[in-house]
């Protein structure tokens, strides 16, 4: 989540930027990787000559960025007052500085916002898993989820770590949703209003 958050925030800083060189057209590129993707065949052997097939680095770049997301942020960035960079560039500020100093502090709404979607992402994903990971011990926790709740019971590998004989099968399904909710029940509540707020961006123009 911090990757996708970093990639995510400086790519939109710079978009936000209208006096960027081809600005336009970069943005257009990303909106076109909304509407077409490359599919799943392409990006399977593109993963595979990468030689990231079993690995955790797969988990986390596969969905490291989010066009979507990165226009949030952008209109967000668009709302800040433009005065604000320009004075601190006056005083010898440094793009980075601007956007560390400045723009990230104002921006909690959206950066709460867009941190929460990649954090429900990268929680509920299990196909990319399935696709590109076979050693079980890198499995997240909701291909474990859906092994259980397709074959009504405890994957092998986890019955023989138990050495038990397995609880009732509606036991297992209704702990295991359980379980796998909880962390989402307890983070949603601390970055709320945040949230709300963050969900507000670009709606409005005036």
């Amino acid at each position: 989540m911090l990757l996708a958050l970093f990639l995510t925030t400086t790519v939109a800083y710079a978009l936000a930027e209208k006096r960027l060189p081809g600005r336009k057209g970069i943005i257009l590129i990303f909106v076109f990787t909304m509407l077409f993707k490359g599919g799943m065949i392409p990006t399977y052997i593109t993963i595979q000559q990468l030689g990231l097939l079993n690995t955790n680095y797969v988990l986390i770049l596969v969905m490291a960025f989010s066009a979507f997301n990165m226009i949030i942020m952008k209109s967000f960035f668009e709302s800040i007052p433009e005065s604000l960079r320009e004075s601190a560039s006056l005083d010898g500020a440094s793009e980075f500085r601007i956007l560390r100093q400045i723009i990230l502090p104002l921006s909690m709404p959206a950066i709460a916002s867009v941190g929460l979607l990649y954090m429900v992402v990268y929680w509920n994903d299990f196909f990319s898993a399935m696709l590109y990971v076979s050693d079980w011990n890198k499995a997240p926790v909701q291909l474990v989820l859906r092994s259980i709740i397709a074959s009504s019971s405890l994957p092998p590998e986890l019955l023989e770590t138990a050495g038990r004989t397995p609880p009732p099968t509606v036991g297992i399904q209704m702990a295991a949703i359980v379980i796998v909710a909880l962390p989402m029940l307890i983070i949603y509540p601390l970055i709320q209003r945040y949230f709300d707020q963050g969900m507000m961006v670009g709606s409005v123009k005036g």
